[in-house]
């Protein structure tokens, strides 16, 4: 028992030191992540409300936090009282203006150690309105779960004045002042771990894997032509998007680049197969088809968190 203890220990510590030394990229986990606000009515008593909609990107270097820059992009159309008429008047021209401001952003600048936590100072984007802002946050640690993924945890309490962002309404009955909570749980993907096969259906991407490691890429390619035709095999977006990002994560970013052309091709529309390119581009050092494809990805979709920290990256 106590040479499995031990054995446990050094993988969990082999698997965090991987990431310590250099930045690398997270997702907000947005299931286990939120954004919460509250505030006082009629001067005396608090309600709470969330945003049902948030992304999130991180480079993250676990052995020094002040390395750590991030983009989050929340939803303004998603925000949640737990009270329709409520929030169809949130969502309207005398608060958030949805129609047109559908996004609430923060990026950061840099970091800085302060205290026993961290602030974030960064761009924050309200309503059209930009301002620097210092978000003070608490770095929360680093574990490995079950499945090899890295996941970082981090909170936050802030507080902004509404007005100053133009979100209006009558001050006799909401005040100026919001508090906004931020639970943020990150993750780091093993690229050895990723499902590639879901329900009963067979992998084209697990197929066109064995085959490259056997056969070489080219063949792969062809193999997809006819597979993608055999109802027996799950032939979705993700498929190749996780083929795209394994090689891409494990030294192998020319034959992602190849596997992430044929991705794009087949699903032209699909932002993350273009976010997935621009990221395998970068991982071969090539920053201008990097950023070409990162921005392919906000054209289509602009709540692309991972497009848009990464393309600070590469300009």
């Amino acid at each position: 028992m106590r040479s499995f203890v031990l054995f446990t220990l050094f993988i969990l510590s082999f698997s965090l030191s991987a990431f310590g030394g250099e930045p690398v990229l997270f997702r907000m986990d947005d299931s286990h992540s939120s954004v919460t606000f509250s505030l006082k009515y009629l001067k005396f008593v608090n309600f709470e409300g969330r945003f049902d909609v948030v992304r999130g990107a991180f480079m993250v270097d676990t052995s020094d936090i002040t390395k750590t820059s991030f983009t989050a992009i929340i939803k303004t159309e998603s925000i949640n009282t737990a009270n329709e008429g409520r929030d169809e008047d949130l969502r309207g021209e005398d608060f958030f203006d949805v129609a047109k401001h559908q996004a609430i952003t923060f990026q950061s600048k840099r970091v800085e150690k302060q205290g026993d936590g961290y602030v974030a100072i960064g761009s924050y984007t309200m309503r059209g309105v930009t301002k620097e802002i210092a978000l003070p946050f608490t770095y929360l640690g680093t574990m490995v779960d079950p499945r090899g993924n890295v996941r970082v945890g981090f909170e936050s309490k802030s507080k902004l004045k509404r007005s100053e962002y133009g979100v209006s309404g009558s001050s006799m009955t909401v005040d100026d002042d919001v508090n906004i909570n931020l639970s943020v749980l990150a993750v780091r993907q093993n690229p050895d771990s990723a499902r590639m096969s879901f329900g009963r259906k067979k992998s084209i991407a697990q197929a066109m894997l064995e085959t490259m490691n056997s056969n070489g890429l080219a063949e792969a390619i062809e193999q997809y032509k006819t597979l993608k035709a055999d109802t027996t095999y799950d032939s979705g977006p993700n498929q190749l998007g996780i083929l795209t990002t394994r090689l891409a994560e494990t030294g192998k970013a020319k034959d992602a680049i190849e596997i992430g052309k044929l991705s794009v091709e087949a699903y032209p529309n699909d932002t993350q197969q273009y976010f997935r390119l621009g990221y395998s581009y970068q991982k071969d050092g090539n920053k201008a088809s990097a950023k070409e494809n990162y921005k392919k990805a906000l054209e289509l979709d602009a709540f692309n968190a991972l497009a848009m920290e990464m393309l600070r990256w590469v300009e």
